[in-house]
């Protein structure tokens, strides 16, 4: 996760963030359904997958905040406390998903809930940058 912090400030020099965060989203997205997929192969190809992820994750991460911070012009601890909420809510989320009996095994849920977070976010990024709705330091 440390290398993707570091690999983001090398890629900013030649890439825009909206670009980066396009492309983190779809890569993220294939990685979810490659767990979906060949998840089940084995240790090492599932934590391979997920070391992809969790660059990515790491990656977009840091300027996200930024940006999300950049948004709000007064009450910036407000906006920082509601960031953190929302991580750690949706990770608590997570973490009982998993564990749903509708998922035949934990490989399998992690896959769906990359696939279909991804894809949820994907749908959102796009709806984003369609709107009108200002987006500072992104468009």
């Amino acid at each position: 996760m440390s290398a993707g912090c570091f690999a983001w400030l090398r890629i900013s020099r030649r890439m825009s963030r909206r670009g980066y965060t396009s492309a983190a989203l779809v890569v993220s997205a294939i990685v979810g359904v490659c767990i979906l997929v060949f998840g089940q192969m084995g240790t090492f190809v599932f934590c391979g997958l997920f070391v992809v992820f969790a660059f990515f994750e790491a990656s977009v991460r840091p300027y996200a905040v930024a940006v999300l911070l950049a948004q709000q012009e007064g009450d910036t601890g407000s906006a920082s406390a509601l960031i953190n909420f929302t991580r750690t809510f949706t990770g608590v989320i997570g973490m009982f998903a998993v564990m749903a009996p509708v998922f035949s095994g934990y490989v399998n849920a992690v896959g769906w809930l990359m696939a279909g977070g991804m894809l949820m976010a994907i749908i959102a990024w796009v709806a984003l940058l369609r709107s009108s709705m200002p987006l500072s330091g992104v468009k």
